[in-house]
């Protein structure tokens, strides 16, 4: 069967349609894991440093790896001589926000 369109974000919003992903879970299959789910206790940060772990690699034309993740999920993208994202749109597939500033999003790597 098709996928089941995810859990609508809190609030009154609604995911816009195309917004799912392929090969998600519908939202009972999705709480009914999440309810099964258990953690265990937090554990140290001693010793980690983010300095230790190599930053965006190179991808060519002056762009990383951040910068060619960016142009590929926004809209209407554009950047500088430098490859940096000046402008764009970027929404949220988890909770429906918009971005306008690239500085604002974290991207994991």
């Amino acid at each position: 069967p098709a996928p089941s369109p995810s859990a609508p974000p809190a609030g009154d919003a609604k995911p816009a349609p195309g917004d799912v992903l392929p090969g998600m879970v519908g939202a009972a299959v999705a709480r009914a894991q999440l309810a099964a789910l258990t953690t265990g206790k937090p554990g140290t940060m001693a010793g980690y440093s983010r300095d230790k772990f190599t930053h965006w690699a190179e991808q060519g034309d002056k762009c990383d790896t951040r910068e060619v993740v960016l142009q590929r999920a926004g809209k209407d993208v554009t950047r500088d001589a430098e490859c940096r994202a000046v402008s764009g749109t970027w929404k949220s597939l988890y909770d429906g926000v918009t971005v306008n500033e690239a500085s604002k999003l974290d991207i994991d790597h």
